[in-house]
């Protein structure tokens, strides 16, 4: 398929009219500077384990709610829970990350959270990029597909790490994740 595109403009285009034609580079090649080009550093499905994340009262599970190869983060002890990934090393010095996941929210209730943090230092110090409340920026029971969280003020390291996080004030709220995607902008 082509990238090329044409532009065509007339009233009362016929068989007996000439119409001008405007064939154009697309607006990746027209202006580079104004179009994102993103970079993906994680494409993680859990279709096989928790991959490369690990975490405090979360676990893998091969199936939930109507999906397959997922983990779930749950608060199950009331003083928090997380899942976070290993330290992926990055070759370049990128300006803007977005975070692309779906979830699942499940027993969670108003006012619980479920937070996305990342880390440029191997853990030690953690920065939150977003954190989600529920009852008002979602509910329960349903799947929400291709969320996603931009975060710039990553000070360049040469890794990072994520990390999401439940807090709950029942033990069975949890937030299940089906697929996580961190792309990088430079």
């Amino acid at each position: 398929m082509s990238n090329e595109w044409i532009l065509a403009t007339s009233s009362n285009f016929g068989s007996f009219e000439s119409t001008r034609f405007t064939v154009g580079l697309p607006a990746e090649a027209r202006f580079p500077d104004l179009v994102a080009k993103w970079a993906e550093l994680i494409d993680e499905t859990f279709s096989n384990g928790l991959g490369d994340f690990e975490g405090r009262n979360s676990i893998y599970l091969e199936e939930a709610f109507g999906r397959s190869g997922v983990a779930r983060v749950r608060d199950q002890n009331l003083g928090g829970s997380s899942l976070y990934s290993s330290a992926f090393g990055l070759k370049r010095n990128y300006s803007t990350f977005k975070v692309v996941l779906s979830f699942y929210s499940s027993d969670m209730e108003a006012g619980d959270k479920f937070c996305i943090d990342y880390s440029g230092d191997s853990g030690l110090t953690w920065k939150q990029a977003d954190c989600l409340v529920g009852g008002y920026d979602f509910d329960n029971g349903l799947w929400v597909d291709g969320f996603s969280i931009l975060f710039e003020d990553f000070e360049f390291s040469s890794t990072i790490q994520l990390r999401f996080r439940c807090k709950t004030r029942l033990s069975s709220g949890s937030i299940v994740l089906d697929r996580v995607y961190l792309l990088g902008k430079l």
